[in-house]
């Protein structure tokens, strides 16, 4: 498959998937494009393309006191939500700071 042929082949597969839109600078609404169909063809001459891909976002995780990991509950690249249990800490660290602090109170 030639270059040209690969680059009309991304061209369609972004024209089908409705990716690309044009805006007029006195238009805000989106101009309908054509679209064409993509199939699987012979995979004669094909090309292979190296790339990276990112993270469109990337969050740095702390914790508010130290101390060791004793569970770990998700790997690399798992999906996570909000209020889930990443890991736990062994709290004897956290336990024996906060007994430090109490007894220079008293």
């Amino acid at each position: 498959m030639s270059f040209a042929a690969i680059r009309l082949t991304l061209i369609a597969a972004l024209l089908a998937s409705g990716t690309v839109q044009t805006a007029s600078a006195t238009a805000t609404a989106e101009t309908a494009l054509p679209s064409v169909a993509v199939r699987a063809g012979d995979a004669e001459g094909a090309s292979a393309f190296d790339g990276v891909v990112q993270a469109q976002r990337q969050t740095a995780i702390t914790a508010q006191v130290a101390g060791a990991i004793v569970a770990l509950q998700v790997k690399a690249g798992d999906t996570v939500r909000a209020g889930q249990v990443l890991l736990r800490l062994d709290a004897r660290a956290a336990d024996q700071v906060a007994a430090a602090g109490a007894a220079q109170v008293e």
